[in-house]
């Protein structure tokens, strides 16, 4: 529950022992810049495990790749359903299409089923991108934080593996985070 820099999700992701997997993810807010007057859409930066780790496949399109999750990977995004059919009439040829956030043209490579909420996460979300290419992570990475250690902002979630327990997997967290404080 507490919010991890970075490369403390790195380290807890390579030490793990009790989760299958483990995927990041943090809010994002962009401005849309394409036709008509400029709009406030909400996002979420994502790995681009965390789709596949919760079993959702989008409706049209695919997910993000890991190369698309690196620092200096493609701009690319995914739809939220409500967002696609306010948008785009819920076209299916939205796929490679281009959208400008922030002033970077994303192009659009998915599109995901329409109502899907975590619980996690607060309000609607219109628009989804890759971590790495988020553009609070290239800031950094300009700015000379290139592993932006100091600064906590992710949240994480995993999936335990089959027979461990929670206790187990709260012990093994314990055990993570001590060895990081040293």
């Amino acid at each position: 529950r507490n919010t991890p820099a970075p490369a403390n999700y790195a380290d807890w992701k390579a030490q793990n022992r009790v989760f299958e997997d483990m995927a990041a993810i943090t809010w994002r807010g962009f401005n849309l810049t394409d036709e008509g007057e400029p709009e406030k859409v909400e996002a979420q930066a994502v790995t681009a495990n965390f789709f596949p780790l919760l079993g959702v496949k989008p409706v049209i399109g695919r997910s993000f790749t890991p190369q698309e999750d690196q620092l200096g990977g493609a701009p690319v995004v995914m739809l939220s359903g409500g967002f696609w059919k306010r948008k785009f009439g819920a076209s299916p040829d939205v796929l490679g299409k281009a959208i400008t956030l922030n002033g970077t043209s994303y192009t659009i490579v998915g599109v995901l089923p329409a109502g899907l909420r975590f619980p996690q996460l607060s309000g609607q979300i219109d628009v989804w991108v890759p971590l790495a290419s988020d553009p609070q992570m290239k800031s950094l990475a300009a700015s000379g934080m290139a592993n932006a250690e100091e600064i906590s902002y992710l949240s994480v979630l995993g999936c335990l593996k089959p027979g461990v327990m929670l206790r187990q997997a709260q012990a093994q967290a314990a055990t993570l985070a001590a060895g990081l404080v040293k």
